[in-house]
Formats: C-alpha cells, sequence, structure tokens
C-alpha cells in the first residue's frame, strides 16, 4: 500500500511539471495515431449499431402497421358484402377474395418472414457487434491507462536523473570530487539510472503491447462489419423478396384492369425520377402585402438571399451542430488519449476523456424512458451491461409459469404506456418482443419497459 502511495504521488507530481512545462514527456507517435484510430473505430461500431438497430425497430413497425391496415381492408370487405348487411342496396366490391388473401399474406410476412429476417440480423450481427463493444473498451482502454502511468513513472526518473547528473557535474567543475557529497552524489546518481532502466523497459513492453492490441480490435472491427453488411444485405433481400412473392398471389386475385393502370402510373413515376416535390411558386405582390397587413410575415420573410447572405451563412459562428448517434446500450470507458505538444526536442502530451458505449459516439445522460421512435434508451453510462441473451427474441413466459425479470438500473416513465422502476424491483414479464421494449407488470401497473435495463 505504501508503494502504490509513493507511485501515486509520484506520477501527480510528474503530471504537475508537464502541465506547467518543467518536464518533458516521451511520447511514441504511432501510439498516438493507433489510438486515435482505435476511437475512430469504436465510434464506427457504434455508429453501425445504431442504425441497425433502427432499421430493425421502423422495418417492425412498417410491416405491423400493414397488417392491421390489411385486416382492416378485409373486416370492411366481408361486412360489406354481406347480403344481409345493406339491403336493398349495390355492392359493387370486386375484390373481397383478395382483401382477405392480403390479409393473410399480410400476417404471415409480418409475423414470419420479417421476424426471421430481423432475428437473423441480430444473432449474427448486432448481438456480436454489442458483445465487441462491451470486451474490447475496457479492456484497450484499461492497457492504455497502465501505458500511460508508465510513461509518467519513466518520464519521472529521467528527470530525476538528469537533474542529479547536473549536480555532479557541477560538483566536478567546482572541483569537489573528493568531498562527502560527491561519493553520496554518485551513489544517488546509480540508484535513480537503475529505476530509471527499468522503468524504460516497462514503458517500452506496455506500449508495444497495447498497439498489438489495438492492431487486434482492427481485425475484430473489420470482421463484424463485414459480417454485420452480409448479413443485413441478405436478410433485406430475403425480406423484400419473400414479401414479394406473398404480393404476386395477392394481385392475381385482384381486378387486371385495375391492377395494370396502378403498375403503370408507378412505371411512370419511376422513369421520370420519382416524385419531386415542385419548388414553391413566389407569391404576388398583393399577396405578400396582405400577408404583412395582417401580421402573418415580415418584409424580410421575403428577401431574397444575397452572395453576402450566403458568406454570413458558412460562417462558424452558423455552423450546424454534428449529429449525434442514438445510444441504445452499452459499457463506457474513461481511458485518456494524449494530445501531443512540441516541448524542446520532445513531445508532451496532456489526456483527453475519452468514451465509447454501444452504441453511440458519446457518454449518454442518465437514462430516459423511451424516446420517439421506440428506440430503447442506454443504460446508465457507469454500467457495463450483462451479455446479451443467446435469442434476439427470449421464449415468452409460460402460461403455467410467471416469468419475472430483474431491474439493473433505475429508471422514471416518460410517457403513459412506460413502467418506472428501481433497480433490483421484479417486474412480470407479460409481452415479448425483438425491437428492445417488452410488456410488463409492476405494483400493479402495466406498460413497456426497456430491455437493456433487466436481468433476463
Amino acid at each position: 500500500m505504501f508503494k502504490t502511495l509513493k507511485d501515486t504521488k509520484r506520477r501527480m507530481v510528474e503530471s504537475v511539471l508537464e502541465g506547467v512545462g518543467k518536464s518533458e514527456k516521451t511520447v511514441d507517435e504511432e501510439f498516438e495515431m493507433y489510438y486515435a484510430k482505435y476511437q475512430s473505430m469504436m465510434n464506427d461500431l457504434n455508429e453501425c449499431g445504431a442504425g441497425l438497430h433502427t432499421v430493425l425497430t421502423r422495418q417492425k413497425e412498417f410491416f405491423r402497421d400493414l397488417s392491421e391496415m390489411a385486416n382492416s381492408l378485409s373486416r370492411v370487405n366481408q361486412t360489406n358484402n354481406d347480403p344481409e348487411y345493406w339491403k336493398g342496396s349495390t355492392n359493387c366490391l370486386t375484390a373481397v377474395e383478395g382483401a382477405e388473401l392480403n390479409k393473410e399474406s399480410a400476417e404471415y410476412i409480418h409475423n414470419v418472414v420479417r421476424s426471421s429476417c430481423a432475428l437473423s440480423v441480430v444473432e449474427n450481427a448486432l448481438d456480436p457487434l454489442r458483445d465487441a463493444i462491451a470486451t474490447i473498451t475496457p479492456e484497450i482502454d484499461g492497457l492504455v491507462k497502465d501505458r500511460n502511468a508508465q510513461v509518467i513513472d519513466y518520464d519521472s526518473y529521467r528527470r530525476r536523473v538528469k537533474t542529479i547528473r547536473e549536480k555532479k557535474e557541477g560538483m566536478e567543475t567546482q572541483g569537489k570530487t573528493n568531498t562527502p557529497g560527491y561519493a553520496e552524489t554518485q551513489q544517488e546518481l546509480a540508484k535513480f539510472e537503475g529505476k530509471e532502466q527499468v522503468a524504460k523497459e516497462g514503458y517500452e513492453f506496455k506500449n508495444g503491447n497495447t498497439k498489438e492490441k489495438i492492431l487486434d480490435a482492427r481485425v475484430r472491427h473489420d470482421v463484424l462489419l463485414n459480417d454485420l453488411l452480409v448479413n443485413l444485405v441478405v436478410a433485406q433481400h430475403e425480406m423484400y423478396s419473400r414479401a414479394a412473392a406473398e404480393m404476386e398471389r395477392v394481385i392475381s386475385r385482384l381486378p387486371e384492369d385495375k391492377v395494370a393502370e396502378a403498375r403503370a402510373r408507378i412505371t411512370d413515376t419511376i422513369k421520370k425520377g420519382g416524385n419531386k416535390p415542385e419548388a414553391p411558386k413566389e407569391k404576388s405582390a398583393l399577396s405578400k402585402g396582405l400577408a404583412i397587413v395582417t401580421g402573418k410575415a415580415v418584409p424580410s420573410d421575403f428577401k431574397k438571399a444575397t452572395p453576402a447572405d450566403a458568406e454570413i451563412a458558412k460562417s462558424p459562428s452558423n455552423a450546424a451542430s454534428p449529429p449525434v448517434a442514438v445510444p441504445i446500450g452499452g459499457a463506457s470507458s474513461g481511458a485518456a488519449l494524449p494530445t501531443a505538444t512540441k516541448v524542446g526536442g520532445t513531445t508532451a502530451t496532456s489526456p483527453v476523456k475519452s468514451s465509447s458505449n454501444p452504441f453511440g459516439g458519446s457518454s449518454p445522460a442518465p437514462p430516459a424512458g423511451r424516446p420517439a421512435g421506440a428506440i430503447p434508451p442506454p443504460p446508465p453510462a457507469a454500467a457495463v451491461p450483462p451479455p446479451p441473451p443467446a435469442s434476439a427474441v427470449p421464449p415468452p413466459p409460460s402460461s403455467a409459469k410467471t416469468y419475472f425479470v430483474e431491474a439493473l438500473y433505475d429508471i422514471d416513465a416518460e410517457a403513459e404506456d412506460e413502467l418506472t422502476f428501481k433497480a433490483g424491483d421484479s417486474i412480470e414479464v407479460l409481452e415479448t418482443s425483438d425491437d428492445g421494449w417488452w410488456k410488463g407488470r409492476i405494483n400493479g401497473k402495466e406498460g413497456l419497459f426497456p430491455v437493456n435495463y433487466v436481468r433476463t
């Protein structure tokens, strides 16, 4: 313990001296580049993970809505086709059979085709991505922390040796080589030269080892992105091609002339380059005047942009903020990335706080309720989530046995259909889903909760 306190004190002193420019710091520019690339790689995984999760969530919502629409059309057709529904009226519905088949196909596409494709992507792309970030981040950041501590030790002893050597040379210049103080200085110099050598060897080992681990992370990063691309593209192809085959069955039961007309209109629009909205028409002087008089506009609303306005818009003060990736859960890290500045013949560095969370580019704020789009919130930044389940959609609870999960973090509901609970609470699971939100019950209230906030 005494040695640990001594090391801590020495490193604090050295850090202060480096901060005020009184000590030089050893810097490996190759390592600085490696670590910067590592941070960029983790941002890649965060961004792709967040995007993939959003795609799966949006597709589930789309096909669910499509199935509900098909169900409504089938019900309306069946009801209005009943002779007893409206006696004495003329029934002009010509696609009752097609509406029923459309309902069956939409349910099959949503519940079987889409869910199967989503499960494949989750198990073979999204879950491995989460696992990688949860393991790579703490490993690399821990190595960097140890490596940076070793740098400080080495620089501290190097500075001390330089000071003692200058003292010894000064005594030699003054002719004090036969004094007791000179002998003590020689002994002290030999002692710290030995410590400097040990610290240097330790730094070189940890510096090289950390770079090797970063290169290993690069390989894993590339494998993950390759697998993500393949699994996503194949899943999308299978989902849409199988959905198209189902829709062809439905189309075969619809009026041929109406189908041909609809297809012709769509084909014509595609040939024109898609649906391109028309540019807003210039308002007449009378319309502008009326808008100003009635208070619906001010003169500046109708001012045409000038080259000077364009230059103002480009100024840094008017630059748009960069987009922020949507995090969907993971662990945070706090390793320091040194940024280099030249000091004399070497380079000094100052630590910059870093953070990486699956799947967001920066440390998330304290967890909140379900945001727009039903993307589950990230767990607290200081916590590492448990390993994801083997299957993207755990089996629903058996009717013969109540199924409970344990809350890992606190969360406050932000919508009426969400649950509020504390870490350690038991939540009864009522419905499961593969979009990251389950339905449960706690303290007599039913509602939704994010799966990455509980231990399943």
